[in-house]
């Protein structure tokens, strides 16, 4: 809730529509990004090892996304966003891989 309030802040600082508004969770607009995310909710239920699996997934695409979003131009408040967020990142992806 921490990651999703910062992220929120800057699109209402910036005026930019939440591509969330009105979703449940687990629903996206984007095919792909439903797609991976019926593949890795499927994993999570057949066991702790695939579980473990799936989140080391989600963050090492959190990983690759944020440092393609950090190698744009954007203002400083976003790339202190996303370099926390990048950061949060790899910490989880370092749990989820002792778990492993």
């Amino acid at each position: 809730s921490t990651h999703m309030a910062a992220v929120h802040a800057l699109l209402d600082r910036y005026d930019v529509a939440d591509p969330t508004a009105g979703a449940k969770a687990g629903e996206f607009a984007d095919d792909d990004l439903q797609r991976l995310y019926a593949q890795l909710a499927e994993r999570v239920t057949s066991g702790r090892d695939d579980a473990i699996q799936a989140g080391i997934t989600v963050e090492r695409t959190d990983i690759t996304d944020l440092r393609k979003a950090l190698a744009l131009e954007a203002p400083a408040d976003v790339d202190t966003v996303l370099g926390n967020l990048l950061a949060a990142s790899g910490r989880h992806l370092a749990a989820f891989q002792r778990n492993a």
